[in-house]
């Protein structure tokens, strides 16, 4: 059975908003992504000699977006689900 994504505010409708969005982002956060795993993009000046540079940018560089990322991460938590039925007070079967 097939997802319906024509007609409006259906969940095939939201499904293909979401992955249109998603699409949207996606060289972005690919960017986004080799920054944190400590392989930025190579400026073009030294792009006969992109390997050398990767060498010499292992050890001269510190990953700061690995870090910050990390020290965030650390420190989430959920405490609370809220929805719109819950209003201010937390939805106890949401969470469950």
């Amino acid at each position: 059975m097939a997802i319906s994504i024509s007609v409006k505010n259906s969940p095939g409708w939201w499904l293909n908003k979401a992955f249109t969005k998603r699409i949207a982002k996606l060289e972005r956060l690919d960017d986004l992504n080799s920054w944190h795993i400590g392989e930025p993009p190579t400026p073009a000046a030294v792009a006969e000699a992109r390997e050398a540079f990767r060498e010499f940018e292992a050890e001269a560089t510190t990953n700061w977006a690995e870090l910050i990322v990390g020290s965030m991460r650390e420190r989430q938590a959920v405490r609370d689900i809220r929805t719109a039925v819950s209003g201010d007070d937390p939805d106890d079967v949401a969470r469950q």
